[in-house]
Parts: C-alpha cells; sequence; structure tokens
C-alpha cells in the first residue's frame, strides 16, 4: 500500500502517525485514500453492496483524519518558500 498501513482500524493510532509524515506522505496518502473512496463508491453504485459503501465512508474518514496534519505542513512550507519575484516582470 502506501507509505503506512492504512488498515489501521484504530483511528486515534492515525491521529498519531499522520502528525510524523511529511507533506508529500500526507499528500500521497490523500490521493490514495480518494482513489480508494471513488472505487468502492462506485462499485457500490454498480453492485448495490453495503459493505463496498461501509469502505468508501472508511476511506472518507481517513481522509478528514489526514487533512488537519497536511495543512500544517503545506503552511510550514509556505512559510519558508521564497518563490519567483514578482518584481521582475
Amino acid at each position: 500500500m502506501g507509505v503506512i498501513d492504512l488498515t489501521i482500524h484504530d483511528l486515534p493510532e492515525l491521529k498519531l502517525v499522520a502528525e510524523e509524515l511529511t507533506l508529500e506522505e500526507l499528500y500521497e496518502l490523500i490521493n490514495e485514500q480518494f482513489e480508494i473512496y471513488k472505487y468502492q463508491h462506485d462499485r457500490f453504485l454498480e453492485k448495490g453492496r453495503k459493505t463496498d459503501e461501509a469502505k468508501a465512508r472508511r476511506a472518507l474518514g481517513r481522509i478528514k483524519i489526514l487533512v488537519a496534519p497536511y495543512r500544517r505542513r503545506s503552511v510550514e512550507a509556505c512559510d519558508g518558500y521564497l518563490g519567483p519575484s514578482r518584481h521582475n516582470n
């Protein structure tokens, strides 16, 4: 799977692990979970199995947990980013 094992059913544990990840790792995990969400939701619509929709909701729950640390890392990265000069037009 991705950077960490997201088969963790203990969401508080996922919160602790997520706090230690880099911006890039969090980005990859969020994308991975969104792909899982889309796949499982589409399977639910196609086959009508409740377990597929439960898996889709579980992926959304993981995304919710990963967003807060992602935002913190993103702000930290932007604080140190000088970027291209806008005065050279």
